[in-house]
């Protein structure tokens, strides 16, 4: 008799257990990505890409990393960044606005993205560098 309550309040339990949507999976987290993307993101009264690009080139560099990939064309750089740790950084440069450059940076520790001050810090001496 106790087999039989333990395996229904089991079933009981398993029953009470949602499963997520994929679109649940998906868009769980809408409010704290777009908060995160707002850290991340940045525009400067510049209008010259390539400026721009060497500005967060030195910047990087300033702040330790080393460049792995910059193009361009796309206003894409990648650095990364060994100090007794890994920590890759990626940047976009778009100039889809006439009148400003948006920089958008993303830190990564491994496959952890970093939501942390790194972004304070690296977009505080870009401002520097483009004031140059």
């Amino acid at each position: 008799m106790m087999r039989w309550f333990g395996a229904l309040a089991a079933l009981a339990l398993l029953a009470a257990c949602t499963q997520l949507t994929p679109h649940e999976i998906v868009f769980e987290d809408a409010a704290r990505q777009q908060q995160l993307r707002t850290i991340q993101t940045h525009s400067f009264a510049v209008t010259d890409r390539i400026k721009t690009m060497r500005a967060v080139i030195v910047t990087l560099q300033d702040l330790d990393f080393v460049i792995d990939q910059a193009d361009s064309r796309l206003g894409f750089i990648s650095a990364t960044k060994l100090n007794g740790y890994h920590l890759d950084i990626s940047v976009l440069v778009d100039d889809t606005s006439p009148d400003q450059m948006l920089v958008r940076a993303g830190f990564a520790a491994g496959l952890q993205q970093v939501e942390d001050a790194s972004y304070q810090e690296f977009f505080a001496s870009l401002q520097k560098n483009l004031v140059r």
